[in-house]
């Protein structure tokens, strides 16, 4: 994958774990490393975070995007900042593309729903929905 692809791809995948962080701290991403649905996303986010610790600059950028994850500029800075490691150290952004793999199996949704005419299957540690029948 090239390393914008690639730099893109992490930084939308990141976009709950840096709300999550953002508003929690540290005690936050606690519960999301237990959570096992988003496991490999926060495994992605502890690597590309310990990766960008290591110059202020980068540092910087991921801080400001944890801060406001809603922010489109912040993300595309966060997401510059990843694309310019990944082309410079091939160790990490092979680390970097297994990780995202790996979380591709997860499905986060936010602020959306699903709409279905029949059977849903949803798992995770919190789920919602209405008009619910269990079993047959």
């Amino acid at each position: 994958m090239d390393p914008t692809t690639l730099a893109t791809t992490a930084t939308e995948m990141l976009v709950p774990v840096l709300a999550a962080v953002g508003s929690g701290g540290a005690n936050r991403l606690g519960e999301l490393v237990t959570d096992t649905a988003l496991a490999p996303v926060t495994r992605l986010y502890t690597a590309v975070k310990n990766r960008l610790s290591r110059d202020s600059y980068s540092e910087t950028a991921l801080e400001r995007a944890e801060e406001r994850p809603d922010s489109a500029a912040r993300r595309q800075a966060l997401q510059a900042v990843l694309a310019e490691i990944i082309e410079d150290d091939p160790d990490f952004a092979s680390t970097l593309e297994a990780l995202v793999a790996d979380a591709r199996t997860v499905n986060v949704v936010q602020d959306s729903g699903a709409v279905a005419g029949r059977d849903v299957n949803m798992q995770g540690g919190y789920v919602a929905g209405r008009d619910i029948t269990f079993g047959r």
